[in-house]
């Protein structure tokens, strides 16, 4: 399995993930990770990350070694090459989406997530705005930004798809102006992104 910075190896009871030897721009952003010590990092950023969420799932960060194809991958005998975070994986059952479909994902598990969600995003670093009406503006600017190449190459795979969000997403904004002006006055607005299946356990 492959996202746009990573890639992950399903084993019977872990996964590895690795990180892609990318230069992209999210707008003003650069992301470059073409060094293994800057994968190595973003791999333990990570691993902090994921035990404050999920004591006990991740398992460190770990070497990945090249195979008999001369490319990287996890498990491998020989000199590292890699960096990757390992886990152990979570039984599928437990995926909310799995949960949803079998009806056993239910507004306890829901309020308990966004609990701790909200717990982790009080903590963190609120988005830079000097007044309300700076911070929509720079909401609807990241709403537009897209990933490109360092050389400003654009890299989207699914255009159609990816407009018919960002509609999605200015609509909402439109619809809820009061609410996240009310939020921005109160520095309720926060950074992030996920790259994940949502779980419970």
């Amino acid at each position: 399995m492959e996202t746009c910075f990573a890639r992950l190896d399903f084993r019977d009871d872990e996964v590895w993930k690795s990180r892609k030897p990318i230069d992209l721009r999210l707008g003003d952003e650069h992301v470059d990770l073409t060094k293994a010590e800057a994968r190595r990092a973003a791999c333990l950023e990570e691993a902090r990350l994921a035990e404050t969420l999920a004591p006990g799932v991740g398992l460190g960060v770990v070497p990945s070694t090249p195979g008999g194809d001369g490319l990287p991958g996890p498990g491998h005998p020989g000199e590292p090459l890699d960096w990757a975070f390992r886990m152990r994986r979570l039984p599928e059952a437990n995926r909310a989406d799995h949960r949803l479909e079998h009806g056993t994902l239910d507004d306890a598990h829901l309020s308990a997530v966004a609990r701790r969600l909200a717990e982790l995003h009080e903590g963190a670093r609120g988005a830079a705005a000097t007044s309300p009406d700076s911070a929509i503006r720079e909401l609807r600017r990241r709403i537009g930004l897209r990933i490109a190449d360092s050389d400003g190459s654009p890299q989207v795979e699914w255009p159609s798809e990816c407009e018919r969000i960002e509609r999605w997403q200015l609509e909402f904004l439109s619809s809820n102006a009061t609410r996240f002006e009310r939020r921005a006055r109160t520095d309720s607005i926060r950074e992030g992104h996920n790259e994940s299946t949502e779980s419970t356990t």
